[in-house]
């Protein structure tokens, strides 16, 4: 065999050759599993021995518009045409979120699509990272706002103290003035006592030598004669004259 086999047709009148698969060096035309494995691309190749169910399935659609977003749309189809890789391994919420991801199409545009359609834990993977980044930065933002609110709080309080402060400041000013008046008037008080508990012993001290000079005067006179002051006393004549 030459590799060619006769095929002769119903009537008998005309036969044509073929090649024959079996000696051939060219790869079947029925793609093995391990091709579509690797491959996720959309294949128009089937086998001409396989049943129609087989070759329907093997067959892929080109991707329906109703699949992209608005914003993939508007880039044209080849910023598009790559979201449908692999759309059996992907859900319709990751397929949107793919099809949102800055990142994955920066991604598609510099990298063959064999390599991101072959790994979906790659590209579940940048999405999980997308979707940290932005709640990290949600939540950094409304800490942010948080500290803002808790800035302009701590700085009414500060000068609601502020003012506090002058007023009791004030206040300290008064009392001080008040306090002083007050010393002033406690040093007059005292030096009055002293004066007083002074003068109160001299003339304590005066009342003791006035008893003292009467008990002294009393005694003196209890020791003397009466008829001394009659002897002493002068003859007077009529007239009270001597």
């Amino acid at each position: 065999m030459n590799g060619y086999d006769n095929i002769t047709t119903s009537s008998g009148s005309r036969s044509m050759t073929q090649p024959s698969l079996a000696s051939s060096s060219l790869p079947p035309l029925s793609p093995s599993s391990s091709t579509f494995h690797c491959n996720s691309l959309p294949s128009m190749s089937f086998s001409l021995s396989a049943p129609v169910e087989s070759r329907d399935s093997s067959i892929k659609l080109p991707p329906s518009p109703g699949n992209f977003s608005s914003s993939s749309s508007v880039d044209g189809d080849e910023d598009a045409s790559w979201l449908e890789f692999g759309s059996s391994d992907y859900t319709d919420d990751e397929l949107n979120k793919i099809a949102k991801s800055t990142k994955l199409q920066e991604i598609a545009k510099s990298t063959k699509l064999q390599e991101i359609a072959s790994d979906p834990k790659k590209v579940r993977r940048i999405l999980k990272n997308r979707e940290l980044a932005a709640s990290s930065k949600q939540r950094k933002l409304k800490y942010m706002i948080d500290l803002e609110h808790r800035i302009k709080f701590l700085e009414n309080k500060n000068a609601l103290i502020f003012e506090k402060i002058k007023l009791l400041e004030k206040d300290k000013t008064i009392l001080m003035n008040e306090k002083k008046e007050i010393t002033i008037r406690i040093e007059s008080l005292e030096q009055q006592a002293q004066l007083r508990d002074a003068l109160t012993e001299k003339l304590h001290v005066e009342i003791e030598r006035l008893k003292y000079r009467r008990e002294f005067d009393r005694s003196n006179m209890q020791g003397m004669d009466p008829n001394m002051f009659t002897w002493s006393q002068p003859n007077l004549g009529f007239y009270g004259q001597i």
